[in-house]
């Protein structure tokens, strides 16, 4: 198998998140660090993975993702003890300080977002979930093991800060770690669960039937009954944001719904199965230095994918143009930031 030749491509300057970095236990040893979308953006496409981590170009209109960010914003001042009216100036200061041209947001635009969240804090007054000011936002790192690899890491400049282009990099272990932030702990149906702010334009039996099987919450919930033994936590809740565009005449349509959903121990052991395996795939493509294609969800329900062109043109060369111009940015995203 032919590996990608050493990109040509200037590699976005920090912040930037690179998959690897130096462990402390051993100058060989190395630590990969995944997060859910990282792990899901590898499972539809791991070509589009080596775009967006490797080469760290994602594309510039980001606005679905800062619309949803600064509404995240918003909900976890709330949720912490917050007033309404500050929850309200930190998600709109969220939203402008992210966004880059306020004349490309469209309808997921500023006053959108005032008043989705007005409409969540009057629709939620009363709300039947009890919910804990010290258990919103919760950062983790959980270990998920290591794999001996022994092996040369091709163009390691592409994952590891600071590392010369042209000298390939030896790896004797990689620690695979989990990053994430999980949004609620609440008590809910007499249980404690977890609780995640999901915002979609696309409402209906598919995509609640997503959640039943998601690694994003059977893992969380994996990590919750580590981080908090005493709690039995098997289960969470979506508390969903559905939103549609402004109809012809100016009416904006927009509801909260929410589903809980519950998973068994045998689903927790099946997903760090899962994990490891979509992992070691993974590790499997940085050795080698090819990252496939997964033509199914070039097109999906969603639209286009955004790598879509660039995977069109025939020569590397152009698309490392293509990724270095305009219509593509620096991945700066950190699961992990505040």
């Amino acid at each position: 198998m032919t590996p990608f030749p050493t990109s040509s491509l200037s590699l976005p300057s920090s912040p930037r998140v690179f998959v690897l970095t130096p462990s402390p236990s051993h100058p060989d040893d190395y630590i990969a660090h995944f997060d859910n979308s990282s792990i899901e953006a590898f499972s539809q496409c791991p070509r589009a993975t080596f775009f967006r981590q490797g080469l760290g170009r994602v594309p510039t209109n980001q606005i679905p993702l800062i619309f949803g960010g600064a509404l995240h914003t918003g909900l976890d001042h709330y949720y912490k003890g917050g007033t309404t009216s500050d929850a309200l100036a930190l998600a709109a200061a969220d939203y402008t300080a992210r966004c880059p041209d306020p004349s490309l947001s469209g309808w997921r635009n500023i006053d959108r977002l005032i008043s989705v969240l007005q409409a969540y804090f009057t629709h939620y007054s009363s709300d039947n979930i009890t919910t804990y000011p010290d258990k919103v936002e919760i950062p983790f790192t959980y270990p998920l093991g290591h794999f001996p690899l022994n092996s040369l890491l091709p163009s390691p400049h592409l994952w590891l800060e600071s590392h010369p282009p042209s000298t390939p990099l030896y790896i004797r272990n990689l620690s695979i770690v989990w990053t994430g932030r999980i949004d609620l702990i609440i008590h809910h149906l007499s249980q404690f669960m977890i609780a995640d702010h999901k915002t979609t334009s696309i409402e209906g039996p598919t995509f609640w039937e997503q959640f039943s099987l998601s690694q994003q919450f059977i893992g969380y919930t994996t990590v919750a009954q580590a981080l908090y033994p005493d709690f039995p936590i098997n289960a969470a809740l979506v508390n969903c944001v559905y939103m549609r565009p402004p109809t012809a005449k100016g009416v904006e349509k927009t509801e909260f719904m929410r589903q809980v959903y519950y998973y068994s121990q045998e689903k927790i052991d099946e997903w760090k199965r899962d994990i490891a395996t979509l992992v070691g795939n993974y590790a499997h493509y940085m050795l080698t230095g090819y990252f496939p294609k997964h033509t199914t969800w070039c097109i999906s329900k969603y639209g286009r994918c955004p790598y879509h062109q660039v995977c069109q043109l025939d020569k590397e060369a152009q698309r490392e143009e293509m990724l270095g111009g305009w219509e593509f940015t620096n991945n700066n995203w950190n699961p992990l930031d505040v």
